[in-house]
């Protein structure tokens, strides 16, 4: 679970150089600070875990399509590959 961009430094400092970072976004703490997370260009690919994100946000229907709409948006505009379950549809 990422929520800062001080987490991606931290773990992009420490991993091998031929090892992509996949940060999982799983709070509206996370999707609230995707720009800053993708900014640096450091990420290529990031996973949402709607599951988690939908509790995080006291099952609020309206306010997750949103979410899922802003990470859809963050991702095209920073050109960050989407990363889905397959039990997951309409990422």
């Amino acid at each position: 679970n990422i929520e800062d961009i001080s987490e991606v430094g931290i773990i992009c400092d420490i991993i091998p150089d031929h090892v992509n970072f996949v940060p999982k976004i799983e709070t509206l703490k996370g999707v609230l600070n995707l720009k800053n997370i993708f900014k640096g260009g450091g990420v290529k690919h990031t996973m949402l875990d709607t599951e988690d994100l939908y509790t995080d946000i006291g099952n609020d229907v309206e306010l997750f399509l949103n979410l899922k709409d802003r990470v859809r948006k963050s991702c095209e505009k920073y050109n960050v590959k989407k990363l889905v379950r397959n039990t997951e549809l309409n990422y």
